[in-house]
């Protein structure tokens, strides 16, 4: 069976939890994973990878990729240039981008709670009622850890493939009771969606009308993407 590399648990990691995503053509959460938006009569070397200029066509769900040193150079002028198929290459200058596809990632991911805890294939029951929803959490490099360590806020550079988050996740305060929660999942949106992961709790909290609002500490709930 083959393993995950570091660097490619890193990349999904910064990719899809800490703003690696991007949210149209020359639009950028993170130089995590990209170096930028393509830039007029710049050098790019080989590996380096950007996000077309917003006023480049056919943009949607693509990047430009510096494939090997023979298509290093600078960029042109033109910053309205057709972007082709996905695995196409493209002139620019004296630049060779190959056109690659982007990983789809989160923008924002919501914590959740249970009673009775989820699965793999999602299930569980959910808190609801008196006052209960979903904290958002912005996918971004300042909310979620690098691999490296807990509270780090720059690109991913360490080996266990894990993340955490970097600040409170704090639920609204309870107005009626909601029972033993025994989990916490995150999901994809802010209500149904799909369940991204899940923990269970080290110890169920019953949480009653006017208790103080539930909140997991900075670094409280991490999750791996590990072999």
């Amino acid at each position: 069976m083959a393993a995950q590399s570091d660097i490619l648990e890193n990349r999904l990691i910064d990719g899809l939890f800490r703003g690696g995503a991007l949210n149209a053509a020359g639009t950028l959460n993170s130089a995590a994973v990209v170096t930028g938006v393509w830039t007029a009569s710049t050098a790019y070397t080989a590996g380096q990878v950007v996000v077309p200029h917003a006023n480049m066509t056919g943009a949607g769900g693509k990047l430009l990729y510096v494939a090997s040193t023979a298509g290093a150079g600078t960029t042109g002028t033109t910053n309205t240039l057709a972007i082709p198929a996905v695995g196409s290459t493209l002139t620019d200058n004296t630049v060779t981008w190959t056109v690659i596809s982007v990983l789809p990632a989160y923008l924002t991911l919501y914590f959740a709670l249970f009673t009775v805890a989820p699965g793999e294939t999602g299930g569980g029951t959910e808190v609801t009622g008196g006052s209960y929803a979903r904290v958002a959490v912005t996918c971004s490099l300042t909310n979620f850890a690098g691999t490296q360590s807990a509270g780090s806020t720059t690109a991913s550079s360490g080996t266990g493939g894990t993340t955490s988050n970097n600040g409170a996740i704090t639920f609204p305060t309870p107005t009626a009771n909601w029972g033993s929660v025994v989990a916490i999942g995150v999901f994809d949106l802010v209500t149904g969606g799909n369940l991204i992961n899940y923990g269970t709790l080290t110890t169920p909290k019953t949480v009653n009308n006017g208790d103080p609002a539930p909140s997991f500490a900075a670094a409280a709930y991490s999750f791996q993407i590990d072999n």
